[in-house]
């Protein structure tokens, strides 16, 4: 279950930024909560979560073409911070 949880790591510059502050970006299921992160996170990468925070992106309407209109899909985020000491590895494939 919680592996469904979380999705994928979220790996962008600002995302690499945030690693030196022990703070990873993951892509989570829609229906996630802070406490299930948390748990999953515990879980899956064997560390401390000292915080989670959720970020929940619209979905922008973006022009295609020169005249229809798509939506993007909407994302929720979830910036978890860990211990001092403890280090999640996260390899971009």
């Amino acid at each position: 279950m919680n592996r469904l949880l979380i999705k994928r790591p979220h790996i962008t510059e600002k995302a690499g930024d945030l690693a030196h502050r022990n703070q990873y970006v993951f892509i989570v299921d829609k229906n996630a909560t802070k406490p299930s992160v948390h748990r999953a996170v515990e879980e899956i990468y064997k560390v401390k979560v000292m915080s989670v925070n959720i970020l929940n992106r619209r979905s922008p309407a973006t022009k295609f073409r020169f005249q229809s209109q798509i939506k993007k899909s909407k994302v929720k985020k979830a910036i978890v911070t860990v211990a001092d000491g403890d280090r999640i590895d996260i390899i971009p494939r």
